[in-house]
């Protein structure tokens, strides 16, 4: 995308991967709402077979980008998508701390 004002381009998508998460402002905005490591962690990456996921772009995806996605969602609601949590989305957990019991439960 090219900044008009600024005269430059910059990448929004790095292999499915926001960029803009990577911004220091961003961070450090997040940070003061917790561990900006957690709240901007990416838990899933729609697969673009070529781009991020094994395949060929042209071949399997771009004929009918559509078809493709729902199904990736169709394995995705049948438990058997192989690729819920790629990077660091494998590292989320309910949070920092762990999820807050019930008074009276253990």
């Amino acid at each position: 995308m090219r900044l008009r004002n600024a005269n430059k381009w910059v990448n929004l998508l790095e292999k499915g991967h926001m960029t803009s998460l990577d911004n220091p402002e961003v961070r450090a905005l997040a940070s003061r709402y917790g561990d900006p490591n957690y709240l901007l962690t990416e838990d899933w990456i729609p697969e673009v077979p070529g781009i991020n996921a094994p395949g060929d772009y042209l071949k399997d995806y771009a004929p009918d980008p559509g078809k493709y996605a729902l199904q990736v969602l169709d394995k995705a609601n049948k438990g058997t998508y192989e690729h819920y949590f790629p990077g660091a989305g494998s590292k989320i957990t309910l949070g920092p701390a762990g999820a807050p019991s019930r008074p009276g439960t253990q």
